[in-house]
C-alpha cells in the first residue's frame, strides 16, 4: 500500500509527493517571507527558514494516521475521509516537536521557542479564510469542533491513532529535506524519533492541546507581531497546498479564486 493524501476513484496521490510539491510550490512563489520573518520576529535566517520549511512539509502529517489510511483503501474516498486530520497532525507535530529540539544540531535554536507558529500553522492550514479573532478569541465553531472531535476519537481502538507502517519511511524523507543539511548528521537519529512517535504515541487529549494554542493565541495577541507572523506562514501554506493539490488532482479539484491569483506570482 502507498501512503496516500488524496485518493479519488483510481487516482491516488502519494503523500510524499503532494508533501514534496507543496514545497516546491512554496519555493517557486513564497521565499521572499523568510527574511521578513527573520526581521519581524528577530531570528536567525536559518531559524526562520525552519520554522516555515517544517510548517510546510508537516502540515498533512495527520494524514498519516492508519484511521485515514485504511479507510481509504476500503472506502470511496473523499475529503470527508480525512476529517479532523490537521487537528490531529498538530498534536503529532507537537510531540514531533518536543524530540526534534533535543537533537545538539537545534541545541540554540530558535525553532522551540516558536514552535506555536508551526503548530498553528498545520492545525489552521484548512481553515485560513476564517478570521483568526473569531476561531481563536470569541472560540466560534470551536466548541462545536471539539465536542465532534472528541466524539469521533472516542470511537477508534488504539491502532487507528498510530502512524501507518507505510507511512514512516515518508515522513523520514520529507523531514530530512526539510532541515537539509543542518541535521544531516544526524539521520539515523532522526530515524529513530520518527520510529519512536510510532510507537509512543501517546495521545491524551487532543483537545488540552487545543486549548493550551488557544491561550497562547490569546496571549500573542496582544502582540501585532505575533499575529502577523503567523499569518506570514500560513497564507503561503494555504496558497501552496492549495496549488500542489490543482497541479496534481487536475481541474476536478476546488481552486479557490484567492489562491489561484496568488498562485499567478510563481515561477513556472
Amino acid at each position: 500500500m502507498t501512503c496516500h493524501s488524496y485518493v479519488k476513484g483510481n487516482f491516488t496521490e502519494p503523500w510524499i509527493k503532494h508533501s514534496e510539491e507543496v514545497l516546491n510550490v512554496f519555493n517557486e512563489c513564497f521565499t521572499d517571507i523568510i527574511p521578513l520573518l527573520s526581521s519581524r520576529l528577530n531570528l536567525s535566517t536559518d531559524s526562520a527558514e525552519t520554522i516555515v520549511r517544517l510548517s510546510i512539509v508537516l502540515h498533512d502529517l495527520g494524514k498519516t494516521l492508519n484511521v485515514y489510511q485504511l479507510r481509504c483503501t476500503k472506502l470511496t474516498c473523499n475529503e470527508s475521509n480525512y476529517y479532523g486530520h490537521e487537528i490531529l497532525g498538530a498534536f503529532m507535530v507537537n510531540r514531533l516537536l518536543d524530540r526534534l529540539v533535543n537533537l545538539p544540531c537545534f541545541k540554540g535554536s530558535e525553532v522551540n521557542e516558536y514552535r506555536h507558529l508551526i503548530i498553528l500553522s498545520v492545525m489552521m492550514h484548512h481553515h485560513a479564510m476564517r478570521d483568526l479573532n473569531d476561531w481563536w478569541v470569541r472560540r466560534i465553531n470551536m466548541v462545536t469542533l471539539l465536542d465532534k472531535l472528541g466524539s469521533w476519537m472516542s470511537e477508534l481502538n488504539t491502532s487507528e491513532l498510530r502512524i501507518c507502517d507505510e507511512c514512516i519511511n515518508d515522513i523520514i524523507r520529507i523531514l530530512q529535506l526539510a532541515l537539509g543539511t543542518q541535521c544531516s548528521n544526524y539521520r539515523d537519529n532522526i530515524n529513530k524519533i520518527i520510529k519512536d512517535l510510532s510507537n509512543e504515541l501517546v495521545w491524551g487529549n487532543p483537545v488540552n492541546l487545543i486549548r493550551d494554542l488557544n491561550d497562547w493565541f490569546i496571549n500573542a495577541k496582544g502582540s501585532l507581531i505575533y499575529n502577523r507572523s503567523q499569518l506570514l506562514i500560513l497564507g503561503p501554506l494555504v496558497v501552496s497546498d492549495n496549488e500542489a493539490a490543482n497541479r496534481s488532482r487536475g481541474s476536478g479539484n476546488k481552486r479557490s479564486l484567492i489562491s489561484y491569483e496568488l498562485s499567478l506570482r510563481c515561477k513556472h
